[in-house]
């Protein structure tokens, strides 16, 4: 007989182990991973039937919480270190509902003010450590040592500056627990898959063939300090095996090496032909943003070497599930 597995939510507040105080009134707990664009999310659902979570226990914004989550005797996913951003409550029959969200990161009001400012020959690094200087946050990591002839900011907040920036050079940004982190989106697609799935595996799966709109080169244009005129640049993608199509990218180039760059970056978001989104029958640790996993047995074309760009861990009493975002690498 099946052996059950018990799910586990380990949780820390203010530096201070709350996993049994709270577990009786645990309805859910949701741990959001993403690649890109965005903070990392932690929101917890509690049946608030003694009204604690609006007197005594109210969680106040900026307040600190860890999570571990998983199953009872496994080793647990640590979703690391998140702060209090807001609260929800509801009131129906079956009694007051209070969810508790928080990020990943420290995202003050400043951080989210809109700027002007011109960066010339800086490390893509260099402009994230001025910028995460003036936020107190700290970069890390051993990527993003690129150079940039010039980056200009324009009426842009901070975040969305260096998001924009790190995607035109094929660099993944990441902002997570008041740390700056740069990774070249090869590099991730690389790593040896973390897991193995089937289809015994899987809840539901939803994959398509987007191959009609897959690039097969990218062209930019460049200035040519020795002409003083404008020219264009043609990179070639791996796929060559469809309709040819070329993406033609309306950025500023100083230089034709930039320009290679650049159109390199273009080619990697436009040659993503097996895309889609999956839920997984039950939880999986190794299951998380930035991750790599093959997909196996009975898929055909649509099985192989799958990226995770974002997942969805939701923990409850009685289960534990996961679900995401994936594209088919090879």
């Amino acid at each position: 007989m099946e052996t059950i597995k018990k799910p586990q939510a380990i949780l820390i507040y203010n530096d201070k182990d709350i996993t049994l105080d709270i577990s009786k009134y645990l309805i859910s707990l949701s741990y959001s991973d993403y690649e890109k664009d965005q903070s990392d999310e932690l929101a917890i659902t509690l049946n608030d039937k003694e009204n604690l979570f609006k007197t005594a226990w109210k969680p106040q914004k900026g307040d600190k919480i860890a999570a571990k989550i998983g199953y009872l005797g496994e080793e647990l996913l640590n979703c690391g270190s998140f702060t209090v951003d807001e609260n929800e409550m509801s009131l129906s029959d079956g009694g007051n509902i209070v969810t508790i969200r928080a990020l990943a990161a420290s995202i003050n009001d400043k951080i989210r003010e809109k700027n002007s400012k011109a960066y010339e020959n800086k490390l893509l690094v260099d402009i994230a450590k001025e910028i995460g200087k003036k936020h107190n946050f700290r970069v890390v990591g051993s990527e993003g040592f690129i150079k940039i002839q010039r980056a200009t900011q324009y009426n842009e907040s901070d975040l969305s500056f260096l998001r924009r920036i790190s995607a035109e050079y094929g660099y993944i940004f990441k902002l997570c627990d008041n740390l700056l982190v740069f990774t070249k989106i090869d590099t991730l697609e690389k790593t040896e898959p973390l897991t193995t799935l089937t289809l015994k595996d899987i809840s539901t799966v939803s994959l398509r063939d987007t191959s009609t709109k897959t690039y097969t080169s990218c062209r930019v244009q460049y200035f040519n300090a020795k002409t003083g005129k404008y020219q264009s640049v043609t990179v070639k993608g791996d796929r060559q095996d469809v309709k040819k199509e070329v993406l033609k990218l309306n950025v500023k180039c100083q230089n034709k090496e930039e320009a290679i760059t650049k159109a390199k970056a273009g080619l990697k978001t436009g040659q993503n032909t097996i895309e889609g989104s999956l839920t997984l029958k039950s939880g999986n640790r190794y299951f998380i943003a930035g991750a790599n996993f093959t997909m196996t047995d009975g898929l055909g074309f649509y099985g192989g070497k799958f990226h995770i760009k974002s997942s969805t861990h939701e923990i409850t009493h009685d289960n534990y599930t996961c679900s995401g975002e994936v594209y088919k690498i090879a």
